[in-house]
């Protein structure tokens, strides 16, 4: 009967340990077969994560505000080129992107261990102007939610160029944020809603490198362009939406 328990009990210990095997094995195949992100997607994460702590360094230093910017685009990155080709873009789309905003008045340069965490490895250039390179051009690959509130997004920066004491000119705060933080969209890739080939990180991807307001950047799939369009003045930023 002794004899009859211990083969029973090592039977048991055998099927244990087959079962572990097999479960890895499983495990093991799954991982491999999961999609892998491609690099240049890690890589934007990974800026859009540094520059994050360089948000909340200058808020921490500024009563708990984010900064105010000079052009939408001046937030952190290098000077720009300003050139659509050989050409200069228009003096006034300069301006309001700050495409020519020197790098040490851009306020996050400060607090970000390199400006080329600006740079997304995927810039192909796009938006509204067309350019090669939003980082070229631009001088900053990331574009911030600035002075208004589009496509459902409240602010998130407020202008220079406006008094403080105006919705325009007043940046967002931790204390906003922290109202609905993981849904808080703060920047994304410059082209940011568009869809189909302006895609930066297109393909398999088929979305935008997006930085919310936990701290955390991943990949969004926006609504269809049609969509979007309707949305654009119209959608009223809701803490309980995707994104606000």
């Amino acid at each position: 009967m002794i004899l009859e328990k211990q083969r029973m009990h090592g039977s048991t210990v055998v099927e244990c340990l087959v079962a572990l095997v097999m479960f890895a094995l499983l495990f093991a195949v799954l991982w491999s077969t999961k999609p892998k992100r491609p690099a240049h997607v890690i890589q934007c994460i990974q800026n859009q994560g540094e520059i994050w702590k360089g948000y909340t360094a200058w808020a921490n230093d500024h009563g708990g505000k984010f900064p105010r910017v000079i052009g939408i685009g001046a937030v952190g990155g290098q000077l720009g080129s300003g050139k659509l080709g050989d050409e200069l873009l228009p003096e006034e789309v300069l301006e309001v992107y700050g495409a020519f905003v020197p790098v040490d008045q851009r306020p996050l340069n400060r607090y970000v261990q390199s400006v080329t965490r600006f740079h997304c490895p995927a810039d192909t250039g796009g938006g509204s102007h067309a350019v090669a390179s939003c980082w070229e051009t631009m001088g900053n690959s990331y574009q911030p939610q600035v002075a208004d509130d589009l496509f459902g997004v409240r602010r998130v920066l407020g202008l220079d160029s406006e008094p403080e004491s105006k919705y325009e000119g007043r940046s967002i705060t931790l204390n906003e944020i922290g109202e609905s933080p993981r849904n808080k969209i703060i920047q994304g890739d410059w082209n940011w809603p568009a869809s189909g080939p302006l895609l930066w990180h297109g393909g398999k991807v088929g979305g935008h490198v997006m930085l919310f307001g936990d701290g955390h950047a991943d990949v969004l799939k926006f609504p269809s362009q049609q969509i979007l369009t309707n949305q654009f003045l119209h959608k009223v930023p809701d803490l309980k939406s995707r994104w606000w």
